[in-house]
């Protein structure tokens, strides 16, 4: 995230012009987007989580009525376009499965599971990308919430404001850590993702107060969800593996389903390694540490 606050700037007003600068970004890049271009979607997808997040460390700012209508309004508006994303993230996701294989008897289930994967994703790429609607949902989901921008409290808080935000997201994703840990399900790992992302791009809007700590923590932060993102990917083609077990033999499916499940314990070991170290404060120390002053 390039818009971060300045360091002689009010954390009320940075934190609105932040968030105005994301919209007009946003809808800029709408105004070219491919619906059938994998990577503009993807884009649009993450811009719009960024611009939550933004919405998250100014939630005391805003008020919880304000921000759960922008933050609903903005989760709305995006969900039609996940489909299209997920089912080339289940074809990617696999082809990293295959290539440590390629040559072994092992990698022609899977080569032949990706065809399958393939075959299944043309119609609903081209039932999406019929749809208009969905990309023009998504524009007058933001051009509504630019236009609320404007009408944001303008306190132009104190920092006293933003580390309770920062305390409060800090805090969910050390609980999210945990509930991940005790019982690793695909929805605690995937809440913990998102929380952790939550953290990394809180910080990067902070990181105008210690920019070397602050950085060390992003990237830590960035590594993490990066793992995360990585298990999630393989949680959805487990499932669609799942879904599918029924036009292979057993032997294939047993093989497919145990390299997901090999994989994803190796990634879930590395998560719960850098996870300790970035959550390994409470919410109040981390705060106190990284926004001194």
């Amino acid at each position: 995230m390039a818009l971060t606050l300045k360091p002689d700037e009010k954390p009320g007003a940075g934190l609105r012009r932040i968030a105005h600068k994301r919209l007009q970004k946003l809808l800029r890049a709408l105004g070219a987007c491919d619906m059938g271009c994998d990577e503009a979607i993807h884009a649009a997808r993450k811009q719009v989580k960024e611009l939550r997040y933004v919405l998250r460390l100014a939630r005391d700012e805003l008020g919880r009525k304000a921000y759960r209508r922008e933050n609903q309004a903005l989760r709305d508006g995006v969900r039609p376009l996940a489909q299209l994303r997920d089912a080339a993230v289940l074809i990617d996701t696999l082809s990293k499965l295959i290539e440590p294989s390629r040559g072994r008897p092992r990698s022609a289930p899977l080569a032949r599971f990706r065809r399958d994967l393939q075959a299944r994703r043309q119609p609903a790429r081209t039932r999406i990308m019929r749809n208009k609607q969905a990309l023009a949902q998504l524009v007058g989901c933001l051009q509504g919430s630019e236009r609320r921008i404007k009408q944001w409290p303008h306190r132009d808080g104190s920092w006293k404001i933003v580390r309770s935000g920062m305390r409060r997201i800090y805090q969910q994703g050390r609980t999210a850590m945990r509930a991940a840990n005790a019982a690793p399900s695909n929805e605690a790992l995937h809440a913990w993702r998102k929380r952790t992302n939550a953290v990394r791009y809180a910080l990067e809007i902070l990181r105008c107060r210690q920019p070397k700590k602050i950085r060390n923590f992003t990237q830590r932060a960035h590594r993490l969800t990066d793992i995360l993102g990585a298990d999630h990917d393989l949680a959805l083609l487990s499932t669609a593996a799942q879904q599918e077990a029924g036009v292979r033999s057993a032997a294939d499916s047993a093989l497919i389903m145990s390299l997901i499940t090999e994989r994803r314990l190796a990634l879930q070991k590395r998560a719960s390694a850098i996870g300790s170290k970035l959550f390994s404060q409470s919410g109040s120390r981390f705060v106190r540490e990284l926004l001194r002053g």
